[in-house]
Order: C-alpha cells, then structure tokens, then sequence
C-alpha cells in the first residue's frame, strides 16, 4: 500500500495521447485496485487518470482540500472507510494508492497573521535579497510549510492502524546515514516500479524505438554508497508564456547548463512576478536603490548560453567556468554527455539552437546559419 504525499507518482503514465495512456493506465490498476487523490488536481483528463475517491479543486473550495489539515485529516479517514465499504467481508484488503497534495507551501498573504514566524526571525539564503519584504516573503512561506508538516503530521496518524509496504532487501541496511549520491526526479518511477518488482511497460511513440525511463532506481542506495555520479535535466517551459528550453548535466562537483534561448530575456511566472520580494527587487532597481541581492536584475534576466559551476567550490554559482580554457577539458566532457543524452531521450531540440532536426536527413542537425 502506498500513500504519496506531494510526490506525483502518476507520472508513471507519461504518454501523448488519451489512448495509449488509458491502455497504459493498467500499471496504476494491476498495483493499487483502490486510488484516491485529495487536494490539488494538476492531471487530467478523468478517463486517462481516474481514481475511485476524489476531493480536489474541481468539485471543492482548495482552501479546503489542500489547506485546511483538519479537513485533510478526516478525508484521509474517509478514504479508509469507503475502501473498506466497497470490498465484501471475505475480501482481503485491497492494495490502495493515496495522493495527498497540499496547497501548502504556496503562500496565502497571511494579512493578519495569528501565528508564525517573524520576519526577524528568518536566515535569507544567499539567492533571495537581504531586504524587509524579502524577509516578510520567507516568513509567510515558513508558516505554510509548518502548516504543511503538521498536515503530512496528521495524515500518517490515519495511517497508524494501515498497513505500509516496504520493500527492503534482506541484506544491511544504511540506517541513520546521509547518502552523497546525485539524485533527480526522474529517479521516482524507477524506484517506484523497483517497489513493487514491476518492469515499465515496453512501447513506442509513432512507430519509434521502444520508450525507457533515464531515471534509475534508488533502493541500492539503502544497500551501500551508489557509483553512479551523473544527473540529468531539462526545462522547456513553467507556464506558457515562460517559453525557456534548459539542458543541464550535474556530474560530482560540476554542473553544467545549457541555455538555448540565450538571447532573450529568462521570463518570470505570475506567482513569482507577483510576489512580494519580486515587486521590492523591481521597485529597488527601477529607483535605484540598494537590492541587497547578490548579482542584479539584469544578470538574473540575461544568461549565457554556456554556464559551467564547480559547487563545490562555488556553492553559490556565482563564477561562470565556461569561458576558462582551465576548464575546457571539463566542459567538452560535458557537452559531449550532455548531447548523448539528448540523442537517447529523443529530445527535439538536440539540435538547437544553431540547427533545425530533420531525421529524414543525414546528418538530423540541419545548420540554420543564424550566427548561434
């Protein structure tokens, strides 16, 4: 049985269209024959993702189902209870998935807050401004993400008397350590899959090579110290507007990323714009004021192409290694790793932002002479 707790493990269904996620959907079925969610909805449609319990923003107040603990805590009982409404006496209970996604830490502009943290009390990280608003900012999402650890808090109290499945191995296991081992989030459905000894579905899109997972389980780390010293990622958008495509390659102190769309300005989302650290950051700058930031808003919005950091010498990113011919050996390494991956993923804009992909063609990379 698992719960997930603001962990999207319906990310197990990636696909492109409403049919081939409901045939694939079956993954959901054979492991849990009871599937719930509570709180936010961010997947659809209901055909390709149903669940047998649901209380979400569709059909109640998110305040409600993502903030509200209490009411969390009682619909999680209810879940419990309907699961075992539903199955006969004689049955045996059934494996059931829970997704319980809180609203939380999204701030809620505590104006008249009752409890919480003092702007005072705060320690700003080195990426947010040293600035009253920024502090009363951290604040407001400090109190939330109590909020939310009381919320996870009360959920598993529901969960005493439930059982948990946990797969561990027979052998040692690495109690109380911290592992080092470079992990992503790509690492979730593999380790999930491992969970219950399942293998990912064999397919293809389009006719293509058959579809695998990047990411990698992460149970042999319970066991001993992983070998593995590389992870990837990628970004194309946030919101719509927010068009950006990233490609980065984290590999032991090195961290290298690829920014396709260099020349234009990095763009900001709502909630970020709108926040207000973000709003004192543009009024400070626009009047000339003191930021108390550590690089400006125009070295925030203006990226090279290339960035290259070594963290552990630079933890705060702030030394650009990629123009030093120190650091060539390194960046040619991971441009060239970078790229495989890209090419073993599929990823269409392997070939950007100089080139155009035509697989028809030979070569695929297909120069656009756009002086990139």
């Amino acid at each position: 049985n698992v719960v997930s707790v603001r962990v999207n493990l319906l990310g197990l269904l990636v696909c492109c269209d409403v049919g081939e996620c409901r045939r694939r959907n079956v993954l959901l079925i054979i492991v849990f024959l009871w599937k719930g969610i509570i709180g936010k909805k961010h997947v659809g449609s209901g055909p390709v993702y149903p669940f047998d319990f649901a209380y979400t923003e569709e059909t109640n107040s998110v305040l409600q189902v993502g903030r509200n603990i209490t009411k969390i805590k009682l619909l999680v009982r209810k879940f419990f209870q309907s699961q075992k409404a539903e199955r006969s006496e004689t049955e045996e209970e059934w494996p059931f998935f829970l997704y319980v996604a809180f609203h939380d830490p999204h701030r809620c502009g505590h104006s008249q807050p009752q409890y919480g943290y003092s702007p005072d009390q705060v320690k700003v990280p080195y990426f947010i401004p040293g600035t009253p608003a920024a502090r009363a900012d951290i604040a407001a999402q400090y109190t939330t993400v109590s909020r939310l650890d009381q919320g996870i808090g009360l959920v598993l109290q529901e969960l005493r008397d439930e059982p948990m499945l946990v797969s561990s191995p027979e052998h040692q296991q690495r109690w109380e350590q911290v592992s080092q081992a470079n992990i992503s989030l790509l690492d979730i459905t593999p380790t999930t899959l491992d969970c219950f000894s399942l293998l990912y579905p064999s397919y293809s899109l389009s006719g293509g090579r058959s579809v695998g997972l990047s990411g990698r389980s992460l149970l042999p780390a319970l066991i001993s110290e992983p070998s593995w010293v590389t992870v990837y990622a990628s970004q194309s958008l946030h919101e719509v507007t927010m068009f950006y495509p990233m490609r980065s390659i984290h590999q032991g102190p090195y961290w290298l990323l690829h920014n396709m769309h260099y020349r234009m300005p990095f763009p900001i989302d709502q909630d970020f714009y709108m926040s207000p650290a973000f709003q004192d950051l543009l009024n400070r700058t626009q009047s000339g004021q003191p930021t108390g930031w550590f690089k400006t808003l125009n070295e925030y919005y203006s990226r090279e192409r290339w960035e290259l950091f070594d963290i552990q010498s630079d933890p705060t990113e702030r030394r650009n290694l990629a123009g030093d011919p120190a650091y060539a050996p390194v960046l040619e390494s991971l441009r060239d790793q970078l790229l495989k991956w890209q090419w073993q993923t599929e990823d269409p804009w392997v070939c950007e932002p100089d080139a155009v992909l035509e697989t028809k063609l030979k070569p695929q990379c297909r120069l656009l002479y756009n002086g990139l």
